[in-house]
């Protein structure tokens, strides 16, 4: 019985959840009726379940708040939610102390949910008792218990004549005079021409039952369950059993047994819910009542309790029978066990990373092996992490209560306005998360959101908007906190940080906004004039910080006075097994999570590019752009934080270093805006890291996260990119404002990152980083050939091998290197990857492709990229002619059908325009090309006759949202086709909600032209 407790209390804070989401929602939407009956579906729930386990307190308490649900008249009452919303609470109660509900006193709750929602008028009687006595049958005790049932009864009071009561009784009349409260009834204009939404009148129905018990018993739950869910229909009276004589004392009769008795019910109609059948809970279904006088023959195989006339089971929609065998698809485990099962596999990932090692010069089988092996590993690895992963709106749903009720006790209006609910993050995340997030939350309606009167006066909105909203970027979590309340002013934390002397005015004036705003995360600091419940201590925000910061995530703070305040939360997915790049200092491994590393720029001896130094620290000129750089070693060698003096001693120390002796790499890092180099020794590579914690003596040490155990068995320490800038004593200026260019909207134009390789000695080549999923080093021992092709095993999967001079006119390399990249692309129907002899770099490009001179199909075109010309492929053709698909027949007529087809095309990218245009071009429509919405608008007014319009979405001047509602607004029926990078369910339902017709990713060229063509071809089926 205890697991089925336990069972039955996670069930229940389930429904209590709905039960909480539906109220906040119905109490915006007083009509909503759908929000009514998910309410009473899940109190229902919960009552059955309560019921079955007797839980009797818990089942009373839900019972009431169904009758509350059940006399509801539309709008609802704001009391009546507020009732609801109380008694929710103390049913949590009750559920969370569920083995000990009986000791709980809630008959004031009872009280009020008996009240609530009752429209009632106040009686005044005056009755003689001595003449009562002798005229009601049954006398005075039955004339009042009659009396009781029509309501409740007020100021009752007895008189008589003057008299000694210690010698008799009182001579002549005894009066009892009260006030009886009983539900007002509805007049007649009412009932015949308006639908109540709640009963006004109530009558009692019965029916006669006859039941076989000895058949019964042997059914499925037996004759207590069958008794149970009839007793639920209402009173059960003159129950009688029938079998033929025999004496007991020998043994049980035989059968037939047959029970006899009447089903009584105070039943409302008619019925204000259509509410689910409650024969789901029960197992029977409600049949047509008979009438009184009849007999009802219940059987065990086709059992139907009665159900009185007009009763809810009557009016409801049911839901369908579970099918037989059906299996369901979820499974509940404990949380011990998951953790314990992510244990395991981080064992397995540290097997898995030492047998690389130990295998790493084995060709053959066992190399395959181990590869397998590895797959296996990561896939189990992710799926164990998927398995812990829950949607932030588990914990998101818990706020909008939380704000109501405080901005009620402030006396503000707030709005809370939750986003992104399903994205993902690991459940220990989550768990600890909450209590930050609260925190900022109360924060934003205490210190904020000003009173109703302030923000009239302001010019806003009475009612103020709390944002919170979750989403995915550079393989972390985001979550923002935003206001348009008042914002903190930045002078009042200035004037704070003096007066606690937690900094100088020199360093004030020093510091950037953000910052500034910083100062409130520190211990002991609010710049809150008046102490409350809800905050102005200062001992919160600091908390936060530090919550934070133990679940490896970063927390910064934006405003702007009068507008509002902004909080950004950065959080990594999961704190288990992280991808990091595996680097060496001073002979020592350390680990840098990939998710703050952007690149790694490799420095050869007498090269031209170098470290220079600038002020007081050393920078790396990046593309044209000063890069500040740390150097790893002396970070570890320098127990304190860098002063002035030891800034100075690290230039002095390498000035005379004009180029370095050896190879060195700087890691590109970047935490929030800010970017800065880390020069270590060499890199190993990347590897999938099982995260472990610090020792807590070396906690102290802020430059490190964790440890990791490598596959040779040693300990590397895990790099905090935030805590190498604070001990570095980084400043990182923000860049001067550049005058504004005046332009033409044509004129426009984006830069895009490109990846720049070699294959042949002669040719440079490149790709964007959009159709690249990712590079794999490859060897030569791995390449397996199949005739004249060559494959190669990519995580598990067989890979085509594209060598680039065998498809277009390009050099060959003089010989393969023992270890070379691999180019794996996206979007290509089969698995392929580009073989190359050098990785460049990246590259960021603002350009318009040249036509190349040479009529090469492979090649899109050509650019001058630091002083070289540089070839950008075309791996639709590319891949088309390594697998040998040849075009289809009927190019020719579908070019001849398609060249009246007019297409514009918007793209601020001239890359992505290009490139998406010849698309197009090739298959024989006519494009004509804009820059942004405001210049397609332009295109419209001037040429309407297109038979579709493909846009981008990130655009400046207009973005693709603004352009679609504009078209929409005015009153464009061609066909909106979203051609964007962004992907996601989100992104999609917006595009629709725009205006929209249909939604794609970005240069998959199949799926583009197969869309393309079914949009024209569905416009010119209509026309």
């Amino acid at each position: 019985m205890t697991d089925r407790i336990e069972e039955f209390i996670i069930e229940a804070r389930e429904h209590l959840g709905l039960v909480e989401d539906s109220l906040l929602t119905l109490e915006k939407h007083p009509t909503a009726t759908e929000r009514i009956d998910r309410c009473f579906r899940s109190i229902h729930s919960i009552k059955g379940d309560a019921g079955f386990l007797g839980l009797l307190p818990i089942h009373d308490l839900a019972h009431a708040m169904e009758s509350l649900l059940v006399r509801m008249r539309l709008p609802v009452a704001p009391s009546a939610i507020e009732t609801l919303l109380a008694a929710r609470d103390r049913l949590a109660t009750l559920v969370d102390n569920a083995n000990q509900s009986t000791v709980i006193d809630f008959s004031d709750i009872l009280q009020r949910l008996s009240t609530e929602g009752i429209d009632r008028e106040t009686i005044p009687l005056e009755i003689d008792l001595a003449a009562r006595s002798q005229a009601h049958p049954g006398g005075l005790m039955s004339f009042f218990r009659q009396l009781i049932s029509q309501g409740r009864i007020h100021d009752g009071r007895i008189t008589i004549n003057p008299c000694n009561l210690r010698d008799s009784l009182p001579d002549g009349p005894v009066t009892w005079s009260a006030v009886i409260e009983a539900p007002a009834v509805m007049d007649s204009a009412q009932s015949q021409d308006e639908t109540p939404n709640t009963s006004s009148t109530e009558e009692t129905t019965g029916e006669r039952l006859s039941v076989d018990l000895s058949a019964w018993s042997a059914t499925n739950g037996g004759l207590v369950r069958f008794f149970r869910d009839l007793a639920s229909f209402g009173p059960i009276t003159e129950g009688e059993l029938q079998f033929a004589p025999v004496d007991l004392r020998n043994g049980l009769p035989s059968a037939p047994i047959v029970w006899t008795g009447s089903c009584r019910g105070l039943h409302p109609h008619p019925a204000p819910l259509q509410v689910e059948d409650t024969a789901e809970q029960t197992h029977l279904d409600a049949p047509q009542a008979i009438g009184p006088a009849e007999e009802r023959q219940l059987d065990p195989v086709n059992a139907e309790p009665p159900s009185p006339p007009n009763s809810p089971s009557q009016q409801v929609t049911r839901r369908p029978p579970s099918m037989e065998g059906e299996k369901s698809t979820t499974l509940r485990i404990q949380v011990e066990l998951l953790d314990r099962m992510m244990t395991l596999v981080g064992e397995l990932t540290l097997v898995r990373n030492q047998a690389l090692l130990a295998f790493a010069d084995e060709d053959g089988s066992r190399r395959a092996i181990i590869q397998r092996l590895s797959s296996v590993t990561s896939e189990l690895q992710d799926v164990t992490l998927r398995a812990r992963m829950q949607p932030v709106g588990n914990l998101f749903n818990k706020y909008p209560r939380m704000v109501r009720d405080l901005a009620r006790q402030l006396g503000k209006q707030v709005e809370l306005d939750l986003q992104g609910r399903d994205v993902e993050l690991d459940k220990s995340i989550l768990e600890q998360l909450s209590d930050p997030l609260m925190h900022l939350i109360r924060n934003s309606v205490d210190h904020g959101i000003e009173l109703p009167e302030e923000r009239i006066a302001q010019g806003k909105s009475p009612i103020g908007r709390i944002v919170l909203s979750a989403s995915h970027e550079d393989g972390q979590v985001h979550i923002q906190i935003q206001d348009d309340g008042k914002g903190i002013d930045p002078e009042a934390v200035k004037i704070k940080a003096l007066s606690l002397g937690l900094k100088t005015e020199s360093e004030l004036t020093r510091m950037t906004p953000r910052e500034i705003y910083a100062l409130v995360l520190m211990p002991g600091f609010s710049t809150a004039a008046h102490v409350t419940e809800v905050s102005g201590r200062g001992v919160g925000m600091d908390v936060v910080k530090t919550n934070i910061e133990l679940l490896e995530g970063t927390l910064s703070i934006d405003s702007v006075v009068g507008h509002g305040c902004s909080t950004a939360l950065r959080l990594p997915l999961t704190l288990a097994i992280i991808p990091c790049l595996i680097v060496t200092v001073g002979g020592e491994s350390f680990a840098v999570p990939q998710r703050d590393l952007e690149e790694v720029v490799c420095l050869h001896p007498r090269s031209s590019e170098r470290i220079e130094q600038a002020f007081n620290t050393e920078v790396y000129r990046l593309r044209d752009k000063l890069l500040p750089v740390v150097r790893f070693a002396e970070v570890l060698t320098r127990k304190e934080p860098f002063s002035v003096t030891a800034k100075a001693e690290i230039l002095t120390k390498y000035a005379a270093q004009q180029s370095p002796d050896r190879i060195e790499y700087i890691l590109v890092l970047k935490l929030g805006g800010r970017r800065f180099g880390l020069v270590v020794d060499d890199v190993k590579g990347t590897q999938e890291i099982v995260v472990k914690p610090m020792h807590p003596s070396m906690k102290r040490v802020g430059i490190f996260t964790g440890a990791t155990i490598m596959g040779d068995g040693r300990v590397a320490l895990i790099a905090d990119v935030e805590g190498i800038i604070e001990h570095a004593q980084l400043s990182f200026e923000p860049p001067p404002a550049q005058p504004e260019k005046a332009s033409s909207v044509r004129e426009a134009a984006q830069a895009h990152r490109v990846l720049i390789f070699e294959y042949g000695p002669q040719e440079r080549f490149a790709l964007p980083l959009i159709q690249i999923r990712r590079i794999e080093m490859v060897s030569q021992h791995q390449f397996e050939r199949v005739g004249n092709f060559e494959y190669v095993t990519v995580d598990g999967v067989s890979t085509r091998i594209l060598r680039l001079n065998h498809v277009i006119n390009v050099s060959a390399p003089d010989g393969d290197a023992p270890v070379m990249s691999l180019i794996l692309p996206k979007f290509v129907a089969q698995p392929m990857g580009i073989l190359v002899s050098r990785i460049v770099d990246t590259e960021s490009l603002a350009l318009d492709l040249q036509q190349f001179t040479d009529d090469e199909p492979g090649i899109l075109g050509s650019a001058i990229v630091r002083d070289r010309l540089t070839l950008f492929l075309d791996m639709h053709h590319i891949a088309e002619k390594l697998f040998g698909i040849a075009p289809a027949e009927n190019q020719r007529s579908r070019k001849e059908t398609k060249c009246e087809k007019r297409l514009l095309l918007i793209d601020d990218t001239a890359f992505f325009r290009e490139v998406v245009k010849r698309y197009l071009t090739a298959e024989g429509y006519e494009v004509v090309t804009a820059i942004n919405g405001e210049d397609g608008l332009d295109r419209l007014n001037s040429e309407d006759d297109f038979d579709l319009i493909v846009s981008d979405i990130e655009m400046p001047v207009m973005d693709g949202w603004d352009f679609a509602r504009e078209v929409r607004r005015r009153g464009v029926d061609t066909p909106l086709l979203a051609l964007t990078s962004l992907s996601g369910a989100e992104y999609e339902a917006k595009a629709k909600d725009c205006g929209y017709s249909s939604y794609e990713v970005k240069l998959d060229h199949d799926r583009l032209i197969r869309k393309v063509s079914h949009m024209v071809d569905s416009r010119e089926a209509v026309r």
